[in-house]
């Protein structure tokens, strides 16, 4: 992605793979990479390019679950494996 090497995130990026503590590795990526890339923001999306989102209800099991495979209809496939769970719906 980067024609050269980003010093201190790769320095990180390394340590963390030979980090055999889990929570050490944890946060050296969680906090102290990311961190990293806050500050240095070696890369920005496109103005106006986002990821899309999407949100459910958490009585509308399976939801973002299953995605609809080429060919068809992603709302015909995907339909078919959401659930009511109407336990986890407030009163």
């Amino acid at each position: 992605m980067f024609p050269k090497p980003i010093d201190k995130i790769d320095d990180l990026i390394k340590k963390s793979r030979f980090e055999l503590d889990d929570e050490k590795r944890t946060k050296l990526i969680k906090v102290d990479i990311q961190r990293e890339m806050a500050i240095q923001m070696p890369y920005l999306n496109y103005m106006g390019q986002a990821e899309g989102l999407n949100t459910g209800w958490p009585w509308f099991e399976n939801y973002g679950f299953v995605q609809g495979q080429t060919g068809g209809s992603a709302g015909q496939e995907a339909y078919l494996e959401y659930w009511y769970d109407p336990k986890k719906k407030p009163a």
